[in-house]
C-alpha cells in the first residue's frame, strides 16, 4: 500500500512488486478527500489538507506505472483552490515531504496516496464564497502510463471570520492539525486546550488531544482524552458508534502493556502540556492523585498507574474469545416465558445488596469478550463492584459495542427453586432480550425474551429484574442475551443476582 498519514508529516510511498506490464491505455483513477473544514466551510486564515489517492483502473490487472521523465509522481499532481465559476485557482496546495522513490507502481490493491497543504497563510487572503478543490494528474511523458486525469471536485465554502463557537471550533481544529503536520505538538496541544477551555464537551477536540499526546509517547494522557471524547460522544445520543473513537481506544490499551502482559510504566520526562488540563476531566471516580516529574497525572489514571505491574495483566483487546456453552440444550425451550420485567424504579441496590435469598454468581462465561482478564466474564461474578456508571473493566464487556449478539452465562454454587434474576448494567443498559435458566440435569427453561421496556435514566447504573412463578426444578445456572445494536456504546454487565430457595 502507498499511502501518508492524514496528520504525518511526511510521504510514505511502498511499491508493489515488479511484475509484467499492463494495458496502459486506461486512466488511473483519482480521488481527494478535504480535511480540516466543518461540513464543508472554512473561515480566512484556516489551514486545510487534502488528500489525494490514486489507483490502477479497474482492468489493470498487473502492474501499472505513474513514472515521469523527470520529477516524482508527486510533482505530477496539482491541487488547487478555484473560485466558483472561475478557470485560474485561486490558490496552489503544496504537497507534505515526498516519496522515497519517483515512480509509483499501482495494481488491484496498491495504491499511491499522499497529503497536500493550504496553508494558514495561504488561505488568510481569500474573499467569503464558493470554491472547489480540484485535483488533476498530468504525465507528459515517461516510462509507465501518459496522459491527463482529474478527480471530482469537492466544493467548499469560504465564510466570513465570527466569533461563534462553531466557527472558533473550526478553527482552532485546523490550527492544531496544521500544528501536528509540522510536528509542532505543543502548539496543537495548547490550541485544542483553549478551545477545550470554551467547549469542554467538543468530541473532535478531544480525539485531536489524544492524538497530540500519543505523538509524543504520553499514552496514559491519551487514553483520558479518548475517555473524555467517547464520555461527550455518547451524551449527544446519536445513532451507531463513533469508529474513531473505539479504534484509538482499542490501538491504546493493547499498545499500554508488554506482550508479557505487564503495564507499561509512566515515562518520567513527558512534557507537561501532553497531559489534559485536569480542570477540564469530567471525572468518574474520586482517586489518589500521582505526581509526575512536570505534571499531574489525572485522578482517573491512577488506577492504572499504581496497577500492580506483577499481576497478569492483558495485552489489550483481543480478537472475540469464543467460549462453548457449558453444555447442550436438552429440551426445547417453552412455547411461553412465564417472566416478566420489573420497572427499573422498583429495583433498590441497597435491597438487593442485603436479600438474603440472593446470590451471586460464582463462575460466568460468555460468547465474547473485550480483554482476557479486564472486561471478562469472570468481571461479573461475585458482588457489585463498579462504583458509578462508567466504562470500567471490572464489567463483563463483550468483544464489540454494537454489531451482534451476545450473551453472558452465569453458575451459581447453589441451585435454588428461582423466582427472580437480577443483572446490575453498569454501562449503556436496554439490550437484554432473552434470560433462560438451566436446572442442574442441564435441561434448559425460557424464563423470558421480548424487548425491555424500561426508559432508563441517562448515564446512572440500571437493574435489569425479571421476576416469574417459582421454578419447579433447581436453577443453577442462568444465561443472559443481548442485543448489542439496539443501543449505542459498549455494553457492560458488573454483577448478575439469583433469588430463590433449595427448600421445597
Amino acid at each position: 500500500m502507498q499511502y501518508v498519514s492524514s496528520l504525518g508529516a511526511t510521504l510514505i510511498l511502498a511499491v508493489a512488486a515488479v511484475g509484467a506490464a499492463a494495458d496502459l491505455s486506461a486512466p488511473p483513477y483519482v480521488a481527494i478527500t478535504v480535511r480540516g473544514a466543518v461540513d464543508d466551510t472554512i473561515t480566512p486564515g484556516m489551514p486545510v489538507r487534502v488528500i489525494v489517492r490514486i489507483e490502477a483502473p479497474e482492468d489493470a490487472n498487473e502492474r501499472f506505472l505513474l513514472a515521469p521523465a523527470s520529477g516524482t509522481w508527486v510533482d505530477a499532481v496539482a491541487v488547487e483552490l478555484v473560485p466558483s465559476g472561475a478557470v485560474r485557482p485561486a490558490i496552489r496546495a503544496a504537497p507534505v515531504g515526498q516519496p522515497d522513490t519517483s515512480s509509483a507502481e499501482l495494481t488491484g490493491n496498491r495504491f499511491a496516496s499522499g497529503l497536500w497543504r493550504f496553508s494558514a497563510a495561504d488561505t488568510q487572503a481569500l474573499r467569503p464564497g464558493s470554491y472547489a478543490v480540484r485535483a488533476r494528474l498530468a504525465i507528459a511523458s515517461g516510462t509507465g502510463w501518459n496522459g491527463e486525469v482529474a478527480a471530482d471536485e469537492v466544493p467548499l465554502s469560504v465564510a466570513s471570520t465570527s466569533d461563534e463557537p462553531g466557527n472558533l471550533s473550526m478553527r482552532s481544529l485546523a490550527l492544531a492539525q496544521d500544528a501536528l503536520v509540522d510536528g509542532r505538538n505543543d502548539a496543537a496541544a495548547a490550541a485544542l486546550d483553549s478551545l477545550l477551555q470554551s467547549q469542554p464537551d467538543n468530541v473532535d477536540a478531544w480525539i485531536l488531544r489524544s492524538v497530540v499526546s500519543e505523538r509524543v509517547g504520553n499514552l496514559f494522557a491519551a487514553l483520558t482524552c479518548i475517555r473524555q471524547a467517547q464520555l461527550h460522544y455518547a451524551a449527544l445520543e446519536l445513532d451507531g458508534p463513533h469508529i474513531e473513537i473505539e479504534t484509538i481506544q482499542e490501538r491504546l490499551l493493547a499498545t499500554l502493556y508488554t506482550p508479557n502482559g505487564t503495564a507499561l510504566p509512566i515515562p518520567e520526562d513527558l512534557p507537561p502540556w501532553s497531559w489534559p488540563p485536569e480542570d477540564l476531566l469530567q471525572q468518574q471516580e474520586t482517586g489518589t492523585t500521582l505526581r509526575a516529574p512536570t505534571a499531574t497525572i489525572p485522578s482517573e489514571l491512577s488506577a492504572i498507574a499504581t496497577a500492580d505491574t506483577t499481576a497478569s495483566v492483558p495485552s489489550g483487546p483481543q480478537p472475540p474469545s469464543q467460549v462453548a456453552a457449558s453444555s447442550p440444550a436438552a429440551q426445547a425451550e417453552p412455547e411461553t416465558a412465564p417472566g416478566t420485567i420489573a420497572p427499573w424504579d422498583e429495583a433498590d441496590e441497597a435491597e438487593i445488596l442485603e436479600d438474603p435469598n440472593g446470590q451471586w454468581a460464582s463462575a460466568a462465561t460468555a460468547s465474547t469478550q473485550y480483554r482476557p482478564v479486564d472486561y471478562s466474564p469472570q468481571q461479573a461474578t461475585g458482588a457489585p463492584d463498579v462504583p458509578a456508571y462508567r466504562d470500567d473493566p471490572r464489567s463483563w464487556t463483550p468483544s464489540t459495542s454494537e454489531r451482534q449478539t451476545e450473551w453472558l452465562e452465569l453458575s451459581f454454587a447453589k441451585p435454588v427453586h428461582a423466582t427472580e434474576v437480577r443483572a446490575r448494567q453498569s454501562f449503556n443498559p436496554g439490550t437484554i432480550v432473552k434470560l433462560e435458566a438451566f436446572a442442574e440435569d442441564g435441561t434448559q427453561h425460557l424464563l423470558w425474551s421480548g424487548t425491555d421496556s424500561n426508559a432508563y435514566p441517562g448515564n446512572h447504573i440500571a437493574w435489569f429484574v425479571v421476576r416469574f412463578p417459582r421454578t419447579d426444578y433447581l436453577v443453577q445456572r442462568v444465561r443472559l442475551t443481548l442485543d448489542t445494536p439496539a443501543a449505542k456504546g459498549w455494553k457492560q454487565i458488573d454483577a448478575v443476582q439469583l433469588v430463590g430457595s433449595a427448600s421445597d
